[in-house]
């Protein structure tokens, strides 16, 4: 049944990419979203501890982490999202999503780098100035991309700050 709604909201999703291309870069970066493949990625404390290091407050930084079900598979230190979470009709439901949702980030960090349907439609749904990501993933949901691995975190936040100081927002 999962495989049949993934199925759906990616082609949904695709006719929306097509239609969309907004560019609305923030004068400075303070607040940034942090989208996390909980499954591939199980260092999102490095991750965030790298942003703190590049300058960014940690209580401007907010997580949502992407777990396969609600079984233990991951620490829960940070809200996290789950394949119940995602509606047909491309809408979310859950605490977590639902507020990570409400907030307007300057940034998001979409960090995964398979196309799984629940993180792309959740890049899409956010409200952010500004989106990076994996060049692996479907690049029209991100305003930049970096060529890299997901287990290189530090090379992922080096180059996201040389992006920010070449565009002057930090």
């Amino acid at each position: 049944m999962n495989h049949i709604k993934n199925f759906w909201v990616k082609k949904t999703l695709n006719k929306k990419l097509q239609s969309s291309s907004l560019l609305v870069v923030p004068s400075s970066v303070k607040i940034i979203g942090v989208l996390v493949d909980g499954i591939g990625f199980t260092k999102t404390k490095l991750l965030v501890n790298e942003l703190v290091l590049g300058g960014i407050l940690p209580e401007n930084i907010a997580i949502l982490q992407f777990k396969k079900d609600s079984v233990n598979q991951i620490k829960d230190e940070f809200p996290s999202l789950e394949h119940a979470h995602l509606q047909w009709n491309g809408g979310f439901s859950g605490v977590a999503p639902k507020e990570f949702l409400s907030k307007k980030y300057d940034v998001l960090i979409s960090y995964y780098d398979l196309e799984e349907a629940i993180l792309m439609q959740l890049t899409h749904s956010t409200k952010a100035g500004f989106k990076v990501g994996f060049a692996s993933v479907d690049t029209r949901l991100h305003h930049f991309t970096i060529q890299t691995s997901l287990e290189n975190h530090v090379v992922f936040v080096k180059e996201f700050f040389k992006i920010l100081k070449l565009l002057n927002k930090i």
